[in-house]
Order: C-alpha cells, then structure tokens, then sequence
C-alpha cells in the first residue's frame, strides 16, 4: 500500500525567491525537479514556461512514446498559513485548473 508509506513521499529540491516584495515559489525550477525526481528524467523534460510577473500561470511540456504532452497550470486560489509562534514555517493549499494537450512528432 502506497499511501503513507516512506514511497508515498517525493522529495526534490525546491527554490522561492524574493519578486516585487513579496517571497513567491520558483515554479520553474520547482517543475523542472519535480519532473525528474519522479522518475521523468532529463530527457522526458522538453520545458518550463514560467514568469515570475504572472506567477500564477506555468506551462510544463514532456515526450512520451513520441508525444509531446504540455501541461498548462493557473492558480485559481490560494491560501497560506502560518503556524502561531513560528516564523520559520508556512503551509499552503491551491485550488489550480490544468489543461493538457498533445501533439505527434509529425503535428509541429
């Protein structure tokens, strides 16, 4: 059973960064090595499109048996939390909408 067992977690390394003030998530870099800690590696990673002055939109393409499979995210809602009398800790949830779309090496 996967769910809560130590292979129900994925680790990867993750960056914020400071933007117009404002500490935000570097959803680029955060994509880029999600994809390949979960098993997709580097070569199943086309791109990230993400711009921190619309930081609530980030387009992720990978290959797959030929395909090239984008994945566009928008950030619909977002709540975050901190934890009474720690400052060195935050919670998030998101509620996003994600289209995904394809293409055949022969559609481009």
């Amino acid at each position: 059973q996967l769910l809560g067992s130590k292979q129900a977690v994925e680790q990867y390394p993750q960056k914020y960064i400071e933007y117009d003030g404002k500490i935000i998530a570097d959803r680029g870099y955060n994509m880029r090595n999600y994809v390949r800690g979960s098993g997709g590696g580097p070569r199943a990673l086309e791109s990230v499109e993400w711009d921190p002055k619309s930081p609530n939109l980030s387009s992720v393409t990978l290959k797959r048996n030929g395909l090239s499979i984008k994945t566009e995210t928008r950030i619909k809602k977002r709540t975050v939390g901190v934890p009474e009398g720690r400052d060195d800790l935050f919670n998030s949830s998101e509620v996003f909408l994600q289209e995904v779309s394809g293409s055949s090496e022969g559609d481009k």
